[in-house]
């Protein structure tokens, strides 16, 4: 029996140069190459060809080749790449929604027509040569704005929202229910999670599980045994961790652990 590649993370984390930027929500990889094996995870995602084009494999076993590529949320894909840049939007997001009813509920994979690629690839090889979550956040947002249309402006976070968000970083777990984060801010129950999806732009639960995967990303790349991260980090035992790991980013613990070539930042987004 051949031994399979791993998935797309840990080929890319081979690569001389490679960085992840994990925000709540939003994933973002630049890196020099990928060759995956069929890989199905949850989000929504971009793929965007630095000086070069994408290919992905559909379900059928089609190839679809462009500069730009959306892949829908669990569907079974290949993925090959020279230079690039991929992001991975929440499936329950608004912009996932908006991707997943413009390119992929019919297709699975479909290629993306953009007009400032020569920017979004100069900005993309930035990103790759000198990696900082600003410059990420910019690459993040020129590429959504480009593939799913113009994005809301951003407002000024509703105060019940903002201590929320503090109510949920004072817990080394994230593990807080929207009963008690409801009261915590004065608000019903009903009120308080549509006000949440409203300024957040996805549900409570899956921000919780957004937060509970970066910090547990961070503690693997160090080293830390994926059970003691577990618990750290939320999960109810390493399985479960394993399973978040893979429906979310496409990759085991173990495969984290192992990445020595690979710088991960977790960063907030821009109020």
């Amino acid at each position: 029996m051949g031994t399979s590649k791993p998935h797309w993370y840990p080929a890319c984390m081979a690569a001389a140069r490679t960085a992840a930027f994990l925000w709540d929500g939003l994933v973002l990889h630049v890196g020099d190459r990928v060759d995956s094996q069929c890989l199905t995870v949850a989000p929504v995602q971009v793929a965007l060809g630095i000086g070069g084009l994408v290919a992905a494999q559909t379900p059928g076993g089609d190839w679809v080749e462009g500069t730009c590529l959306v892949i829908g949320s669990n569907v079974p894909h290949t993925f090959r790449s020279g230079p690039f840049s991929l992001l991975w939007i929440e499936a329950l997001s608004d912009v996932g929604r908006r991707l997943t009813e413009a390119f992929t509920r019919h297709a699975g994979i479909a290629c993306a027509p953009i007009t400032d690629v020569d920017e979004l690839s100069a900005c993309a090889a930035a990103v790759l040569a000198d990696p900082s979550c600003e410059t990420a956040w910019g690459l993040a947002n020129d590429t959504l704005r480009s593939v799913a249309g113009t994005l809301p402006r951003g407002r000024v976070v509703h105060p019940a929202i903002r201590k929320a968000l503090r109510l949920i970083g004072a817990q080394p777990r994230f593990k807080i229910s929207a009963k008690e984060l409801a009261a915590g801010v004065a608000l019903s129950e009903g009120r308080f999670t549509h006000l949440f999806r409203e300024y957040m732009g996805l549900p409570l639960r899956r921000y919780l599980m957004w937060r509970r995967v970066q910090s547990a990303v961070v503690l693997l790349v160090r080293g830390c045994p994926a059970t003691q991260v577990a618990i750290e980090t939320g999960f109810t035992d390493a399985s479960h961790l394993n399973r978040a790991l893979l429906m979310m980013l496409g990759a085991r613990p173990s495969e984290f652990m192992a990445a020595h070539n690979l710088t991960v930042h977790v960063c907030s987004r821009p109020r």
